[in-house]
């Protein structure tokens, strides 16, 4: 009764303050979301603090034969002589290819996004603090339909609160939906596959999913997520390659020009451009990268040197070597040398000997850059030692150089996302 008098809200903030999982029949906690979904459509800010079930998205689930990948994976199964290869682990393994083509099905028909109805279609700002319950299935429906979605900040990655995943649409309308239709009857097998399709209607979203959200939101102005990096091997593109070494034994349109194609882009890595390039200000993402390997951070840099607008760059909990042996500066590969003012968490490299001439680059290749702040981590280092490594910063040098302040950052306690 007190939403539907809010039809011009603009500004929300929702607090979970009742232990939704304990009580979440009669608690009802998915009522919030329908009810500001039918009153406040013209929601454009949304601040969240807690696991509160707010969609912002229709996922029809019912009947399943309007589910496209559902139909598709009906008629599939493994290939005839892998089948005949594994013998007795044949039924395991179908099971586990169809499980795996749903799931690369659905991803295909969410970021073509044809069904989906956005319940916030003026939404600009979305702030998730605390343990959310974003799902993979909302996340990359905002990177296709987020037209007006500027800022995006999450504190941690969504939590896996079984409750949440378990929660579909079972109201009037699609329960009307299924009865109106005849769909065809499911094998056994195909059933649990439905089954398995419901119960995680809202998944909670990975490292896919959130790259799948940036390389498709071009109005994103401000970025950020903590409590967990990103590794490397899920951040470039992977080539395709064939699955199994014999596969020309059994497929007569193998094409050995097509896989030693494959092999050389696989020795080529590539990071896909992200949407959002040429209008990201601000950025707070962690990155995972291998110590051995200076490929891999000069990959990192050159990508984020693609930022051309970027203010402020907050690399939370990364591993990379802020050297020119690892390739820093790809960081002036687009315009960010003109406009960056803020580097916050940069890891790793003032630990080594070169570090205060490596401040000393940072002040002449960005003329703005008035704040440099140096992950300093406490529980690795003790307090002498870390006095020793922080004595560059008495050097006059470094004092008068154009950077305003620069300063050691305490590492943040390790604790787990969930």
């Amino acid at each position: 009764m007190f939403i539907r008098r809010l039809g011009n809200l603009k500004r929300i903030g929702v607090n979970a303050l009742m232990p939704y999982f304990s009580h979440p029949q009669t608690g009802r906690p998915w009522e919030l979301g329908r009810a500001l979904r039918q009153h406040c459509p013209k929601l454009e800010s949304i601040d969240i603090d807690g696991p509160v079930p707010l969609w912002f998205f229709d996922l029809p689930i019912l009947p399943y034969d309007k589910i496209r990948h559902i139909t598709r994976l009906a008629t599939e199964s493994l290939p005839l002589y892998l089948l005949e290869d594994l013998g007795e682990l044949a039924q395991e393994a179908n099971w586990a290819y169809r499980m795996l083509r749903l799931q690369e099905q659905e991803l295909g028909e969410l970021a073509e996004g044809k069904s989906a109805k956005p319940y916030f279609p003026q939404l600009k700002t979305l702030v998730l603090r605390g343990k959310h319950c974003l799902s993979a299935q909302d996340l990359i429906l905002l990177g296709v339909h987020g037209t007006f979605l500027t800022r995006l900040e999450m504190v941690h990655w969504s939590v896996p609160d079984r409750f949440i995943l378990n929660m579909y649409d079972t109201g009037a309308a699609a329960t009307a939906a299924a009865e109106s239709s005849n769909p065809p009857p499911l094998s056994g097998e195909m059933s649990a596959v439905v089954e398995e399709r419901r119960r995680w209607k809202r998944r909670v979203f990975n490292y896919l999913h959130l790259l799948m959200f940036l390389q498709r939101r071009s109005s994103l102005r401000h970025f950020a997520i903590s409590g967990d990096t990103i590794p490397f091997e899920h951040l470039i593109d992977k080539p395709i390659v064939p699955r199994t070494p014999d596969q020309h034994m059994y497929d007569d349109d193998y094409d050995e020009a097509a896989e030693a194609s494959a092999e050389e882009k696989e020795e080529s890595l590539i990071i896909l451009p992200w949407a959002c390039e040429e209008r990201l200000e601000t950025l707070r993402l962690g990155f995972q990268v291998s110590a051995s390997d200076p490929r891999e951070h000069e990959l990192v840099w050159k990508h984020l040197g693609r930022f051309g607008n970027l203010c402020s760059l907050h690399l939370d909990r990364s591993t990379l070597f802020a050297s020119l042996s690892y390739g820093v500066e790809g960081l002036l590969e687009g315009g960010m040398s003109e406009t960056l003012e803020e580097i916050r968490s940069l890891p790793g490299w003032w630990k080594t000997k070169d570090c205060r001439e490596l401040v000393l680059w940072f002040s002449r290749s960005f003329p703005k850059l008035r704040v440099l702040g140096l992950a300093y981590d406490k529980w690795h280092v003790d307090g002498k030692r870390g006095k020793t490594y922080c004595a560059f910063l008495e050097d006059e040098v470094v004092k008068k150089c154009s950077i305003r302040r620069v300063f050691i950052e305490d590492a943040p306690v390790e604790e787990s996302p969930w």
